[in-house]
């Protein structure tokens, strides 16, 4: 598999266990507490793997590029939360670094 596709798939992963223990720590249900812990040690392993094809450097920065934009994206689209034109920049910023990484 593909170092991107890898790390896309981990990203998404612990996204998703992030929004998840958002929404744990808004309703305090375990069951979302052990959705998200679990989803997020998926994304770690996956993350791991990743390690294989590339230097630790590149791919925790890939990987943790993934994860804030996804992050950011889903919080704004699943909780509501504002994003402003500095945060869009930033997050542009960040694709562009991450563009330039794969290079």
């Amino acid at each position: 598999m593909k170092l991107t596709t890898i790390l896309i798939i981990a990203g998404l992963c612990v996204t998703s266990g992030d929004i998840v223990l958002a929404l744990w720590a808004k309703q305090s249900r375990i069951y979302l507490f052990i959705i998200g812990i679990l989803l997020n040690l998926a994304g770690l392993m996956v993350y791991a793997q990743s390690l294989r094809l590339e230097s630790v450097g590149v791919a925790t920065a890939l990987f943790l590029g993934i994860n804030i934009l996804a992050v950011t994206i889903m919080g704004a689209i699943f909780l509501k939360e504002s994003l402003h034109l500095k945060q869009i920049f930033g997050l542009a910023g960040l694709v562009v670094a991450m563009i330039i990484l794969e290079i």
